[in-house]
């Protein structure tokens, strides 16, 4: 049966002659990647530029789920919300959160609510201040099950157990009082006004937090060509 679902653009492979590989997060079908032939064909109007990191796309298709891959026209795509920018700036935060997205939601199980989470936070992107990718990694995780214990006063926050403590050996992997303060007004959605240093600190703390909580999570490669943009 034919079905159509919102998808949120998160990578798209070249793989041979005419077909690519899209991967997405879809509204009614979680992760799905798809062999779609034909894009930027000069007898079709669907180009590369439309399939672009975080652009918000509508799909035709007959989706099997006992299929790895899903197959599917150019002609079966057309674009929703384009996220294209011309801030340098924005265009790293773009292409960071969507590998990240691309290395977090693996599964092919919907969660309408998660996707329109991410949704309206893709569409305030234009508006959004330089903590927009923080503040939507901490978001994400509650939706994936690791919200670190934020319900104290701000101590040290273990990243191995997520519990808060008075102390913690500085072998291990934590957040020290001050940054857990910062997650805690993130979570809660408040305004956080940090340092580029204090900023980068906390990305790359916030991702070793899903390296130790996420199995086979590894920080992409981007988050170097993110902070040396902001540099």
């Amino acid at each position: 049966m034919l079905s159509r679902t919102r998808a949120i653009v998160l990578h798209l492979a070249h793989h041979k002659d005419n077909a690519d590989i899209l991967h997405l997060y879809t509204k009614d079908f979680g992760r799905v990647n798809m062999m779609i032939y034909g894009v930027g064909g000069r007898k079709n109007m669907l180009t590369k530029a439309v399939l672009a990191p975080l652009n918000i796309i509508g799909v035709d298709s007959h989706f099997d789920r006992a299929e790895a891959i899903q197959r599917v026209n150019a002609q079966a795509i057309d674009l929703i919300y384009s996220n294209a920018q011309t801030d340098i700036k924005r265009n790293a935060q773009i292409i960071f959160m969507a590998e990240m997205l691309y290395r977090l939601l693996r599964h092919p199980l919907a969660d309408p609510q998660l996707f329109d989470i991410l949704e309206q936070r893709i569409r305030e992107l234009g508006n959004a201040n330089q903590n927009w990718h923080l503040s939507l990694l901490v978001e994400l995780m509650m939706s994936l099950g690791i919200t670190p214990q934020l319900d104290a006063k701000a101590t040290m926050l273990n990243m191995y157990t997520g519990e808060l403590s008075r102390s913690t050996s500085h072998d291990i992997d934590h957040f020290e009082p001050e940054e857990t303060e910062v997650l805690q007004q993130l979570l809660s959605g408040s305004e956080v006004s940090l340092s580029r240093t204090a900023r980068q600190t906390m990305l790359r703390k916030i991702c070793r937090y899903y390296e130790i909580q996420i199995d086979g999570f590894v920080t992409p490669r981007s988050l170097e060509i993110l902070q040396e943009v902001f540099d």
